[in-house]
């Protein structure tokens, strides 16, 4: 039992659209957050930095493969900033991100859009 559940929203027979389950939730949900679990989600204590740790990998990998005068683009489907400008801050300082810089960032905001939120940033290689 946890007082703060208001409603548990079982799916019985699979639509085969998320989205027509979601709505279900949706119209349900009283407040400006809304959150929906799903089976396949990931609930560990250390999820997010595990992640942010990958997603820094990632970028330090691959960023060597760019030519001289090459671009680079950094996108995620996340609106938190460990994920995202705090990521190319920090690949920035690191010795292979010493080579690029940061052209443009853009931001998609879904309480702006009523969409996902996106980050991405364009690096170009010095």
């Amino acid at each position: 039992y946890n007082p703060k559940v208001t409603h548990f929203i079982l799916n019985e027979i699979n639509s085969g659209s998320v989205f027509k389950q979601w709505n279900k939730g949706i119209e349900l949900a009283k407040g400006e957050l809304i959150w929906i679990a799903e089976s396949d989600d990931i609930a560990n204590i250390d999820f997010l930095e595990k992640i942010r740790s990958t997603q820094q990998e990632i970028l330090k990998k691959y960023a060597p493969m760019i030519k001289k005068d090459g671009k680079l683009v950094y996108a995620t489907c996340s609106i938190l900033p460990s994920e995202n400008e705090q990521q190319i801050d920090e690949f920035l300082k690191s010795d292979i991100g010493k080579a690029f810089k940061k052209e443009d960032e853009k931001k998609i905001s879904p309480n702006q859009t009523g969409f996902d939120g996106f980050y991405m940033a364009r690096l170009s290689y010095k």
